[in-house]
């Protein structure tokens, strides 16, 4: 994602989620942690997106850190 601050990375991650393209929303969700790991939205979304994709470890893990 050349030339896209974090916010407009987040933003298209909720686009695509929000139009149920989940691996799209799930790359990009990653994408804004790889720049800032403490991204606590971007860590409860991706949560949501790993239960769509039936990661519920994954998910469960996402969660956690947003509760810590």
């Amino acid at each position: 994602m050349p030339n896209l601050s974090i916010d407009q990375i987040f933003k298209l991650a909720i686009k695509y989620h929000k139009n149920k393209s989940f691996k799209k929303a799930k790359n990009l969700y990653q994408k804004t942690l790889e720049i800032n790991s403490h991204h606590l939205d971007a860590y409860n979304n991706l949560g949501i997106v790993l239960k769509e994709l039936g990661n519920i470890n994954e998910s469960i893990n996402c969660f956690n850190k947003v509760i810590k």
